[in-house]
């Protein structure tokens, strides 16, 4: 299901505006500040129900995964389809053969533990990586979105996701939420500054004026992305969930302390944010109903389940 976005401008301007100050009078300070409880806010939001634009079903292979061409470190446990059988690399180290029953390096694997991580990828290729695993659902032995299958809870361990007891299928169907950006520590885009990968900026621009980006490849100080877009990827904002993340971010900048005098005393700022937190429990409790509604269920799964 497609995401519908807003800008990160929005929820700045919304948040700001929510608490009685214009966003074109907010400081950098104040700004950074907000990012952090707007990402905050983000997070929760999104672990608040299992929303169909975080909910995915992939079917994944145990262990390392599907074999695709690529070094495989000892131990490494892959399927490899042309045989239909799992194998372990016992070379006694890193390998790029090709697995068959005559290989040797590869030894048929008849007795594993069967489990998926949470960040599983195949071999050591980055560019097969699969889609990184927040919370779990349920797991299937068949495709759930074609076939009206019951599925079985999963066992969640340090290793990953392991099926129950007895299950010896050579693949399962996970339903899942997609683990989503951490922005924590986001910074404002500022031109004298450099940038290493993994880091995330606010950008204002004009093109591309109003939002968050990761950055994917170390920068140079001007670098920004307009001029250097390959140098960065920008981070969609959800719009069913931006009426909490304005109410719930403001709500815990003021329990912090934030408003200054736009926001009079100590007692107006709590009783505002009192409201606010009212406000934002609401707004989610309002989404999740709305989801069930639109899937002719009558009953929330409830905030955070």
């Amino acid at each position: 299901m497609a995401l519908r976005t807003i800008t990160y401008q929005s929820l700045l301007r919304g948040a700001s505006a929510l608490g009685g100050v214009k966003y074109n009078q907010m400081l950098k300070e104040t700004n950074a500040l907000l990012f952090e409880y707007i990402n905050m806010a983000l997070r929760k939001g999104i672990e608040g129900d299992w929303w169909p634009e975080y909910t995915v079903v992939e079917e994944r292979y145990w262990r390392d995964g599907l074999w695709t061409s690529g070094t495989y470190p000892d131990g490494t446990i892959i399927y490899y389809d042309t045989d239909e059988v799992y194998y372990e690399n016992t070379s006694g180290g890193a390998t790029s053969e090709t697995p068959s029953a005559t290989a040797s390096d590869w030894t048929e694997a008849s007795d594993f533990e069967y489990y998926v991580s949470m960040t599983q990828m195949t071999g050591t290729n980055l560019a097969t990586a699969q889609t990184e695993i927040d919370a779990v659902k349920n797991i299937y032995d068949e495709d759930p979105r074609q076939n009206s299958t019951g599925g079985y809870t999963p066992i969640i361990t340090n290793n990953g996701v392991q099926p129950p007891i007895g299950y010896d299928g050579a693949t399962v169907f996970i339903e899942f939420r997609s683990r989503q950006d951490d922005m924590s520590g986001m910074v404002e885009w500022d031109a004298d500054d450099t940038y290493l990968v993994g880091e995330y900026i606010y950008y204002k621009g004009t093109s591309r004026a109003g939002e968050a980006y990761k950055v994917t490849v170390n920068t140079s100080a001007g670098e920004d992305p307009e001029d250097t877009a390959s140098s960065f990827s920008q981070v969609s904002m959800p719009y069913l969930l931006s009426t909490f993340i304005k109410y719930q971010a403001l709500a815990d900048w003021l329990g912090a302390g934030g408003g200054g005098s736009a926001l009079g005393d100590t007692q107006a700022a709590v009783q505002l944010q009192n409201y606010l937190q009212g406000k934002a429990d609401r707004a989610l409790e309002n989404e999740s109903w709305n989801l069930r509604a639109r899937s002719a269920q009558l009953t929330p799964y409830g905030v955070r389940n």
